[in-house]
């Protein structure tokens, strides 16, 4: 009996220590949010979504209008471009509460130490040379997930179907 009220009294103590790590100081909060943002600005987080956004957009809609079948090419293509558009115009309106919203999250994870090296590194050299070079990457990216997409969503089609009936294909598309 003493054993298990020792280990009760021991995961007690975790507990609330974990409780304890896991709230910051509220007058620390502002702060963090602050260093949040400044690490947003200096990875330029509203521009690459944007830009990962209109690249993924067209891919994935192509993919699943191809699948639907009943359009032509050009329609297609029309919807694609269409979906592009209000990709960039929604994501106008979404980015500033996203960040607002997830620089919240941010400062309730990390330590106000944690948040300041993150924006120490990405506004020294090597990180300000990393961040712009990060552009690069999306064209690459972009075409191994182009390349990878017909596959992946076939793979999510089969996964869903296991679990509710799915129409049969309407033939090629």
């Amino acid at each position: 009996m003493r054993l298990g009220t020792m280990m009760l009294a021991a995961a007690a103590a975790l507990t609330v220590g974990s409780a304890a790590r896991a709230q910051p100081a509220p007058d620390d909060m502002a702060e963090r949010v602050a260093l949040a943002n400044r690490y947003f600005a200096d990875m330029h987080l509203s521009a690459t979504m944007q830009d990962v956004m209109q690249r993924v957009t067209p891919m994935v809609m192509d993919a699943a209008l191809k699948e639907r079948g009943g359009l032509t090419d050009a329609e297609r293509t029309k919807v694609s471009q269409a979906a592009s558009e209000g990709v960039e115009e929604a994501m106008a309106d979404f980015m500033p509460k996203y960040q607002a919203d997830v620089a919240r999250v941010f400062a309730q994870i990390y330590t106000r130490d944690e948040l300041q090296a993150l924006t120490n590194f990405y506004e020294s050299p090597v990180g300000v040379s990393i961040v712009n070079k990060m552009p690069a990457s999306v064209g690459p990216t972009t075409q191994v997930m182009k390349a990878l997409l017909p596959d992946l969503m076939a793979d999510m089609r089969r996964h869903m179907c296991e679990h509710i009936a799915c129409p049969t294909a309407q033939g090629p598309g």
